[in-house]
């Protein structure tokens, strides 16, 4: 969810050790720290809660945040890093 990226239990099994195991979680948390940090924490919270409602309630949930996340500073920023093709400087508003 965090990191727009799928992947089943075989590629799992692919990893062959521990610390190719921990390797790959660092991996996927270094991404996820690039991300912005609004929108992933809005993502936490909405799976957290969304084992506690029903579905038409997470809907909502789901559209109520999206239109929060849209009026921040750091979607701007990520939309104008990716037209200038440079990593985006989120900052949390």
């Amino acid at each position: 969810m965090f990191t727009c990226q799928t992947w089943r239990r075989r590629t799992s099994r692919h990893w062959s050790t521990w610390s190719e195991a921990v390797r790959r979680a660092r991996a996927i948390g270094e991404e996820i720290a690039d991300r912005g940090p609004l929108a992933v924490r809005a993502v936490k919270t909405l799976v957290d809660d969304a084992l506690d409602r029903p579905l038409a309630e997470g809907h909502e949930a789901e559209i109520e945040t999206s239109v929060r996340i849209f009026a921040t500073d750091d979607l701007l920023e990520g939309a104008r890093s990716f037209v200038e093709k440079r990593p985006p400087e989120y900052h949390g508003r």
